[in-house]
């Protein structure tokens, strides 16, 4: 009877694991989108940073090309303002290359956090990577009023220092916190224990883009 028991928990939290929103499975682990409410947009984020990038580096081409042609070109007046809109509207469109997609890679294989952003285009930018031995602790931060989102967190070491995984339901971030802390394998996970450090093991499953 226990042993009928447990599979079918196991069944149970497999079945939970699998319908986990904003996790995607991969072969060298799985990425959890952060579910913040820039990443739920990030489409319509990066959409908008091309379209006004691009208007204000077009509106500096339409002082250089048509105010001369109006009889004004005083190289005083013009520097000024079309050196702004050029550096607000590359900042824009620097910003819609990087991408506004906020995920976390969980690599099984190089036994490592990656904290990403990426663009619509598939392009990736590593902004942190922090191995599976640096990890003291995964929780879940309840929400703190009624239709706030709960946040799940990863601390690194044991300090201040967290990493926002994800964001949702308390009951979804709890799966996926058991997960994690299942996969990343350390007894500095479980409250008994949480100072002991895991054995380091270096190398990336794939190769990915450039660090921001």
């Amino acid at each position: 009877m226990t042993a009928g028991l447990e599979n079918r928990d196991e069944r149970v939290s497999a079945r939970a694991e699998i319908a986990l929103p904003g996790v995607t499975e991969t072969r060298w682990g799985y990425v959890v989108i952060a579910g913040g409410a820039v990443s739920r947009s990030a489409g319509a984020f990066e959409r908008a940073a091309w379209i006004g990038g691009l208007a204000l580096l077009s509106a500096v081409g339409a002082l250089w090309l048509v105010l001369p042609l109006l009889g004004f070109f005083d190289l005083g007046v013009l520097v000024a303002p079309s050196g702004g809109l050029a550096v607000a509207g590359l900042a824009l469109c620097w910003l819609a290359e990087r991408g506004f997609l906020e995920e976390v890679q969980v690599d099984l294989e190089a036994r490592s956090l990656r904290c990403t952003l990426s663009n619509a285009r598939g392009g990736l930018r590593i902004r942190r990577e922090v191995a599976f031995d640096e990890v003291g602790s995964v929780f879940v931060q309840r929400a703190e009023r009624p239709g706030q989102p709960s946040k799940l967190f990863v601390r690194v070491g044991t300090g201040d220092d967290l990493i926002e995984v994800a964001r949702g339901r308390e009951a979804v971030l709890t799966v996926l916190q058991a997960r994690m802390a299942r996969d990343l394998q350390g007894s500095s996970l479980r409250k008994a224990n949480p100072g002991r450090r895991m054995r380091r093991r270096r190398g990336l499953a794939r190769p990915l883009t450039h660090a921001a």
